[in-house]
């Protein structure tokens, strides 16, 4: 904001003031007279801009100058983020393994987990009724096909969300290195 001192003051030395805005700051010099050291100053700095000489820019500098940045700027390599494809890698193969040994388990090679729970069961006293229907009932998931079909799809559903994640953040990196 220019303060109406101010503006009084660069008309003067512009010698665009009417008589009103004459008389106004000679009222104001009269007032305060620091004004007037203000207004010598800025006489002192009009004068001394006047006497600079100027020089003009020589024919095509602006290209000129584009020309050394753009051979001056070099190419950026992008980082590959090696350490998110390992581990990314590393869980995908875990999945897959688990996924095998899920298909491997359902092709009639469960009776190890199944008898292990029926051993189980046998050393706990029946007089505990619910941790009795509680292995019965474990004993039954794990003795079924079903289960492992479900882990199956739960798998292939992880996998594939996993890769939608994986694909949508590049999107986003990729919209955020183009704005930037």
């Amino acid at each position: 904001m220019i303060h109406p001192k101010d503006e009084l003051l660069n008309k003067y030395i512009d010698n665009e003031l009417d008589s009103n805005e004459l008389n106004e700051l000679n009222q104001l010099i009269l007032e305060k007279p620091e004004i007037s050291d203000e207004l010598r100053s800025m006489k002192i700095v009009e004068n001394t801009l006047k006497e600079i000489e100027i020089i003009s820019a020589p024919e095509g500098i602006t290209s000129k100058i584009m020309d050394v940045i753009n051979r001056s700027t070099k190419t950026i390599r992008k980082k590959v983020p090696y350490l998110f494809y390992s581990v990314v890698t590393f869980f995908s193969i875990g999945i897959l393994g688990l996924v095998g040994y899920a298909a491997s388990l359902s092709r009639g090679e469960s009776t190890a987990i199944t008898e292990t729970i029926n051993e189980a069961s046998k050393l706990i006293p029946k007089e505990n009724k619910i941790i009795d229907n509680s292995i019965g009932f474990l004993s039954a998931i794990f003795s079924s096909k079903d289960i492992y079909y479900i882990g199956i799809v739960l798998t292939l559903l992880l996998l594939i969300s996993a890769y939608i994640l994986i694909d949508s953040h590049k999107q986003i990196k990729n919209k955020i290195e183009h704005f930037s």
